[in-house]
């Protein structure tokens, strides 16, 4: 058994002989191997770029009810609130005691006026009537002394009625103001109740009548965030969001529509702080309480069903390019585009289809050179080589000493 072993140390001894040999000559084909640990697959898939962030369920309107004193006396409430209202439901009631002491007052005053109106016009139509006479007179009269003193009265009459008719025309105006101020009180009788423009929830109501009195929020929700100033750059309108709450079973989508460019709060210490507002495209069938909080995944780019490969795969020159394997199983360079990054995954457009195999890390790897792998010792075992056969078995490793 001894010859066995030595023949055995002989074969090995010029097998390492051989290869030292090869690997230090000059122009040797060795030398130009390329060392391939790991290959990868390009793989089509969905890569999303995108940022977390947080927001609140906010009303996309409110509307201010305020008080007014000239509606008259405040009377009552006639909501609370968390109360839901609708279009055209009544909020709060005035006294109308007040407006029908003032309306009996501008009544009163505008009656007054209306008498002396009444007295002018039949003061007037008398003086019309003596000056048409005197003027008559004077006309008719053949003494001299008499047809001048008539004249004179006529011209005084006259001039009085020019008086008395600028005193009408006064009145007159005065008792149209007075209508105009009655016909106002009297619609306001028919308006002491104020009533809702906007269907939503009662969100204040103020007993001590400061403004604004009552607030109603709209039934219609958005979500409210915000945002730092290097994320002003960075996010656009236009945006879409998605949005997730610990108390609904379900997320639910939307788009950033408006981007606030002065500050929350002006500091020169802090740094800023700017809203923006989240349209959604759909309400939840649960719907959240206003001031709720969610968590938001703001998409920035997506590319949908692109060719990834891992970041590592790519090499950077004059060219971006990968090398993959070819069909007669050689490697060669491909060129290729880049596209968004998501972790280690990017996205590449190109010379490369989805299931073409590349190198995993082509540090090193030279264009159309052969390669070699490292020897997969782990999927070795016993049953597995007994199965193989000693025929078959010679014959794969005289395989794996040849050179692509």
């Amino acid at each position: 058994m001894k010859w066995k072993y030595w023949l055995l140390t002989i074969v090995t001894a010029l097998f390492i002989l051989s290869n030292l040999y090869l690997i230090f000559k000059k122009d040797s084909e060795i030398s130009r191997l390329n060392y391939i640990e790991n290959w990868t697959k390009v793989e089509g898939m969905t890569l999303v770029d995108s940022k977390k962030g947080t927001g609140k369920i906010t009303p996309v309107e409110e509307q201010h009810i305020y008080h007014q004193a000239k509606s008259g006396e405040f009377k009552q409430f006639l909501v609370k609130e968390g109360e839901e209202v609708e279009v055209g439901a009544a909020l709060l009631e005035y006294s109308p005691s007040e407006i029908e002491r003032d309306l009996t007052k501008l009544q009163s005053e505008k009656s007054t006026l209306e008498q002396e109106l009444s007295a002018l016009t039949v003061n007037i139509s008398q003086l019309q009537t003596l000056q048409q006479s005197m003027s008559q007179k004077a006309t008719s009269d053949k003494e001299k002394g008499n047809k001048v003193q008539n004249e004179l009265l006529s011209d005084s009459i006259l001039a009085e009625i020019y008086e008395k008719e600028r005193q009408k025309s006064k009145v007159e105006g005065k008792i149209a103001e007075y209508e105009q101020i009655i016909t106002a009180a009297t619609e306001g009788l028919t308006t002491l109740t104020v009533n809702s423009n906007l269907g939503g929830t009662i969100k204040e109501v103020n007993p001590t009548l400061n403004n604004p009195i009552i607030t109603i929020y709209s039934d219609e929700q958005q979500i409210e965030g915000l945002m730092s100033e290097e994320e002003v750059q960075e996010l656009s309108v236009g945006m879409k969001v998605i949005a997730t709450s610990e108390h609904l079973s379900k997320s639910f989508e939307g788009t950033i529509s408006q981007i606030f460019t002065v500050p929350v709060e002006e500091s020169n210490e802090k740094k800023s702080q700017y809203r923006y507002i989240i349209q959604l495209e759909e309400i939840p069938e649960e719907k959240l309480p206003y001031g709720s909080h969610v968590e938001l995944k703001i998409i920035k780019r997506e590319a949908i069903d692109a060719l990834s490969i891992p970041f590592k795969s790519l090499r950077k020159g004059n060219e971006i390019y990968v090398f993959a394997l070819d069909k007669d199983g050689s490697i060669n360079k491909r060129l290729v585009k880049t596209g968004i990054q998501v972790n280690n995954n990017l996205e590449v457009m190109g010379e490369i289809e989805a299931g073409d195999i590349i190198v995993s890390n082509p540090k090193g790897v030279k264009n159309e050179s052969p390669y070699f792998t490292p020897l997969k010792t782990k999927h070795w075992s016993k049953e597995a080589i007994q199965k193989l056969g000693k025929r078959a078995l010679l014959k794969s490793m005289a395989k794996g000493f040849l050179i692509k």
